[in-house]
């Protein structure tokens, strides 16, 4: 059997991304957060929940310049993965049903369509698991 010498050629693809996806900054990163307000007394109950929008603390139902009613609340219990650009508005949840249930401070989610309410109890955003996407 004989060989032939064959001249080694070198062939190359070029790569060229279908999608652009941002990595540097606070784009790309997103939030984990369980939609948890009611669960703390132990119980699966519905509320209303408040936007603070009087820059009073504390919940303001009535008066000159009251607390503006969101809506009725019931807890999904999900853990909801948001981009780090959402918005998420300061308010208040009132539990209805529980009778020594007092009005606590909640973070809001309005959903992907702006139209729902998820509500956690963890304030602190920079304490929320935080992942790059």
């Amino acid at each position: 059997m004989k060989r032939e010498y064959v001249t080694p050629m070198m062939i190359g693809e070029r790569f060229s991304p279908n999608e652009y996806i941002a990595a540097c900054g606070e784009s790309g990163t997103t939030y984990k957060f369980v939609c948890d307000a009611q669960r703390k007394w132990g119980a699966n109950l519905g509320g209303i929940v408040y936007l603070e929008t009087n820059g009073v603390d504390g919940l303001q139902r009535s008066g000159s310049n009251p607390d503006s009613p969101l809506g009725l609340y019931h807890s999904c219990s999900a853990t909801h993965i948001v981009e780090s650009t959402s918005e998420f508005l300061d308010g208040y949840f009132e539990p209805t049903g529980v009778i020594d249930a007092r009005v606590r401070k909640v973070v809001i989610w309005r959903g992907e369509d702006g139209q729902n309410i998820h509500c956690t109890t963890k304030l602190n955003k920079t304490d929320w698991e935080t992942a790059k996407s």
